[in-house]
């Protein structure tokens, strides 16, 4: 199983307006993860005002305090070469809330409200894996500059004997800053995810997207994809883009239309 952090949101924090975000991190997203040692874990208010920082320990575990109740960023600055990635959810309500560990979608732990997904995959990323996504969306506007935005679609969807989903049909992603309005159009892969590919309109069988060259702050990521023929469903996430940093969304979940 790969090795994805878990996290705690525990109401037994210090004041009754706040929840403890207690965790484990790793320098990436699975694989061959490491626990990561020292990185600077921030939790910011929706706005991107900084609520509390803490550092994590020789294990890579942290614990930060959080708003209770409330939308918030969790932003990982590594510490080897200063790559700031962020993680935007909710924090917990009850007593002990625990997002699982694994692969697969967390679509029935939800036991106050929260949205279960959130915060299922909070890692560091690396200079070397932020140099990676630039050469493979290499081509792309503004690769290179600014902050980014970077994921893979996936449908929340997990059968019974642990096949993946299926494809998400022609996915579009479209990026909107909260505080502008300005729009954003993302960049995709080709079909085997190896390279940016200029003349595609919507992800491919890789089901890739990236935004680059953003300023620090509030976006809401919006996606499309096809249903059935004519027929298409959207949803929209919140991200926060830190200063010259990292949103990945590996996966962003896409709810599995039922008829």
């Amino acid at each position: 199983m790969p090795l994805f952090p878990s996290l705690l949101f525990s109401a037994l924090a210090c004041s009754p307006n706040s929840v403890s975000v207690e965790g484990l991190l790793y320098d990436a997203r699975g694989g061959k993860a490491r626990p990561l040692v020292g990185a600077q874990v921030a939790v910011l208010e929706l706005d991107g005002s900084e609520y509390d920082s803490v550092r994590s320990d020789r294990r890579g575990n942290y614990s930060a305090v959080a708003p209770f109740a409330s939308a918030i960023h969790l932003t990982v600055e590594e510490s080897t070469d200063g790559v700031v990635s962020s993680f935007t959810g909710a924090s917990g309500t009850s007593a002990v809330f625990k997002v699982i560990d694994d692969e697969r979608p967390a679509a029935n732990v939800r036991d106050d409200g929260v949205d279960p997904q959130i915060f299922r995959l909070v890692y560091g990323v690396r200079g070397t894996q932020l140099d990676s996504w630039r050469a493979t969306y290499d081509g792309c506007p503004g690769v290179g500059e600014g902050g980014l935005v970077i994921g893979q679609v996936s449908y929340d969807l997990w059968g019974s004997d642990g096949q993946e989903p299926p494809a998400v049909d022609t996915p579009t992603a479209l990026l909107v800053s909260v505080s502008t309005g300005d729009e954003f159009e993302p960049c995709y892969l080709n079909d085997s995810g190896t390279s940016y590919d200029a003349a595609a309109e919507h992800m491919g069988l890789s089901q890739d997207f990236a935004f680059f060259g953003l300023e620090q702050g509030l976006y809401e990521l919006q996606f499309q994809w096809q249903i059935f023929p004519g027929g298409f469903e959207r949803r929209s996430l919140t991200v926060w883009v830190p200063q010259d940093g990292v949103a990945p969304r590996f996966p962003a979940w896409l709810p599995f239309p039922i008829f």
